[in-house]
């Protein structure tokens, strides 16, 4: 069992290692998704687990997943400008 302080000190390890594992995806270019439960969900769902997959999609491929409607859609291109991306256009 460990005391308050170690304790403390653990939550701290972890605080570090998750701001660690953000800089190291977004280095990488694989920053995850952070949007609802429900929308998050949809996407992975439909094997989209991260931003850089995010931004090869249409909005028409978007809103032919299950689960996902134009508040979703709306949420996900918000996300996105907030990252200076955006969905693709259209597909070449």
């Amino acid at each position: 069992m460990l005391d308050s302080t170690q304790q403390d000190y653990l939550n701290e390890i972890k605080r570090h290692f998750v701001e660690i594992k953000t800089l190291i995806n977004r280095i990488e270019g694989r920053e995850t998704l952070q949007m609802t439960v429900r929308t998050t969900n949809a996407l992975i769902g439909h094997g989209i687990l991260t931003l850089d997959q995010l931004v090869f999609k249409t909005e028409i491929d978007l809103l032919r997943i299950e689960g996902l409607g134009r508040k979703s859609v709306r949420e996900v291109k918000e996300v996105l400008a907030e990252k200076g991306l955006c969905l693709c256009k259209e597909k070449s």
